[in-house]
């Protein structure tokens, strides 16, 4: 009955460190928004996860152009309240429910693309579309 017990204790000790899960970073969810300058918004939504290896991804929801949860390139840094994903040229601050760039949300490419205001809010529930 002790060599079970032991044998048990020993299995729970070799798994527990696998069963280690990341905390929730407050913006994990789903946040939609808008892009662009005054006179050229745009509708674009991001949903922000964990992958099964633990990194906190970027999923870009972006109706204009049929994007439904595109995965974006990299892993969000994390740093207090500000986000980067440097691969795709996001810099975000979390600001309580609303996200916002601060005027300086660009897309990087070889076009230049300028600066443009983003916000977003988070998004309590989703409804499916019909």
């Amino acid at each position: 009955m002790l060599f079970v017990t032991l044998k048990a204790m020993a299995l729970a000790l070799l798994i527990a460190p696998a069963m280690v899960v990341a905390a929730a970073d407050p913006i994990e969810g789903r946040w939609y928004g808008q892009v662009g300058f005054p006179q050229d918004r745009v509708d674009i939504g991001l949903e922000f996860r964990r992958n099964a290896a633990g990194e906190l991804k970027a999923y870009l929801y972006q109706p204009v152009i049929n994007f439904y949860g595109l995965e974006l390139p990299g892993v969000v840094q994390v740093h207090g309240a500000n986000y980067t994903l440097k691969e795709y040229g996001y810099s975000i601050t979390r600001k309580g429910e609303t996200l916002d760039c601060g005027g300086s949300f660009r897309r990087r490419s070889s076009h230049g693309y300028p600066s443009a205001a983003a916000s977003w809010s988070r998004l309590a529930r989703c409804e499916p579309t019909r």
